[in-house]
């Protein structure tokens, strides 16, 4: 099955955003939507980031905003391959108290 949108709002945990987003994203339609809300919890929460890994999911994204390559113990090569190829548009904005990332696919 594939998704126009997907909002992600599941677990704020670090290793659980970065999981969902390279997962997930494989099942958006062309043109779709992966929204991820508190995108900045793991930067500010210490109980997100109980470890304090890096990098964060939000550091991932603005290494590719940035064209900067970057690793995580929790992607796979597949994964991290496929969405560089296949993402449109990263935006990521301050809401009220919290980050919001909006993903776009090719």
């Amino acid at each position: 099955m594939k998704y126009d949108i997907i909002i992600e709002d599941a677990s704020h945990f670090l290793k659980d955003q970065i999981i969902s987003l390279f997962l997930l994203f494989k099942t958006l339609k062309s043109k779709g939507m992966f929204v991820i809300e508190d995108l900045d919890f793991p930067d500010t929460r210490e109980e997100s980031n109980i470890f304090n890994e890096k990098p964060t999911l939000k550091q991932i994204l603005n290494s590719i905003i940035d064209e900067q390559d970057f690793s995580s113990k929790y992607i796979n090569n597949f994964d991290k391959e496929y969405f560089l190829r296949n993402f449109e548009s990263i935006d990521i904005k301050r809401a009220r108290t919290n980050d919001i990332a909006f993903i776009i696919k090719k």
